[in-house]
């Protein structure tokens, strides 16, 4: 007996050791709630979730619904594609996309259009004096650069969460308030009414 996986998006039988779904192209190792009725939506812990597929054409097996709030792009060779919000036909968007090639691998990046909150909390922030400060932090994050981030992020199919966003900038953040909290004194903290916009120009 051959071990089979099911697409989780179009429900075909494949090889077990498949990576790509013999029928409608889909990514076997990707998690399926994105696709969920062709609505691409990043879930509330997530920036942006991207996938691959082996052949675009694939992909258009019916209409694709785009939340609000949410930016989708199709990425292939360096030509990208946005599919803003609302329900887009199969004709319709194979009209848009007649750039591409339909019988070659691309990207799909669905990532927020406002920024996501990323809240950061340490507690061995040092002042001038060299007392200890518990500083927390909210940074508001967005992907502008889609080429960049696809370049770091896109090599396999996933998502970027705001864990994965906190664990990534921890270190630089960290650095930033300790740099900016270590020069001053905990009298002149009280006293800085323009504190909390230094700090914010700093993390920027």
């Amino acid at each position: 007996m051959i071990n089979a996986t099911t697409c989780s998006r179009c429900g075909a039988e494949n090889l077990a050791d498949a990576t790509y779904c013999g029928d409608c192209k889909f990514h076997l190792k990707f998690r399926p709630a994105i696709l969920k009725d062709n609505c691409w939506e990043a879930a509330p812990d997530e920036l942006a979730v991207f996938f691959r597929v082996s052949q675009l054409q694939g992909l258009f097996s019916k209409e694709v619904v785009v939340p609000a709030g949410m930016r989708s792009l199709i990425v292939q060779d360096g030509k990208t594609e946005e599919v803003g919000h609302g329900t887009h036909p199969v004709d319709t968007l194979l009209t848009r996309l007649n750039r591409f090639f339909r019988d070659k691998h691309a990207d799909i990046l669905i990532k927020r259009q406002n920024s996501v909150a990323v809240a950061f909390s340490f507690d061995d922030i040092h002042s001038a004096e060299f007392l200890k400060v518990g500083v927390t932090a909210s940074l508001n994050v967005r992907i502008e650069d889609v080429a960049s981030f696809a370049q770091h992020f896109m090599s396999a199919s996933g998502c970027v969460t705001v864990a994965n966003v906190r664990d990534l900038l921890a270190s630089a953040v960290h650095q930033a308030l300790a740099d900016f909290i270590g020069t001053l004194s905990l009298r002149e903290m009280v006293g800085n009414s323009n504190l909390r916009e230094q700090l914010s120009m700093r993390l920027h």
